[in-house]
């Protein structure tokens, strides 16, 4: 339990870092980081943001091991990404 919590003070602390900054950079950020943190084969990080002025901001990251399936897999990901996106009524 108190790795769960040290681990929930570590995430709240790491967003409190991006206050202010742009979505698309805070994705990034945080995609790249956790690329270098947890070396996967796969990863896929996307920011669902508040919009403000009816814009709804949603950046996408993902990664895929180079030279592998999981890159391919990141590549058709990536074109295929949010090609039906949902209706938000609740923002």
């Amino acid at each position: 339990m108190l790795t769960m919590i040290t681990l929930s003070n570590s995430i709240v602390q790491s967003l409190h870092h991006f206050v202010g900054d742009f979505h698309e950079n805070c994705i990034n950020t945080i995609g790249k980081d956790l690329v270098d943190l947890l070396q996967p084969r796969f990863l896929e990080v996307w920011g669902k943001f508040t919009p403000r002025g009816g814009l709804s901001i949603d950046p996408y990251f993902n990664y895929g091991e180079p030279n592998t399936k999981y890159e391919k897999m990141a590549d058709y990901r990536l074109i295929n990404h949010d090609l039906y996106p949902e209706n938000i009524d609740n923002r």
